[in-house]
């Protein structure tokens, strides 16, 4: 693993096209966050993706991005429906 590799002094990702489940996206996050935490720097490049290109590339100390890079973020949300008691009244 890079993290433990004395012969590697940082990564650079080149963050494109993420065809995966957000749980693998944080399981990738995690592992970029032990190579930050042996010392070495991360650095993303993105040149175009949505919300899950840039979560993996914001796990990085560094992201870049050219001038003519598209990156489309329309944002996340979390509803929840609260039914305490509804079952009880039928």
């Amino acid at each position: 693993m890079a993290a433990k590799d004395p012969r590697i002094t940082g990564v650079v990702l080149q963050v494109e096209g993420v065809a995966a489940g957000w749980a693998k996206l944080t399981e990738l996050r995690r592992c970029i966050q032990l190579v930050r935490d042996a010392g070495k720097f991360t650095v993303a490049y993105l040149e175009a993706g949505g919300e899950r290109e840039y979560y993996v590339a914001a796990a990085c100390e560094e992201v870049v991005c050219p001038p003519s890079a598209y990156v489309s973020l329309t944002g996340l949300s979390v509803s929840g429906t609260f039914l305490g008691g509804v079952l009880e009244k039928v």
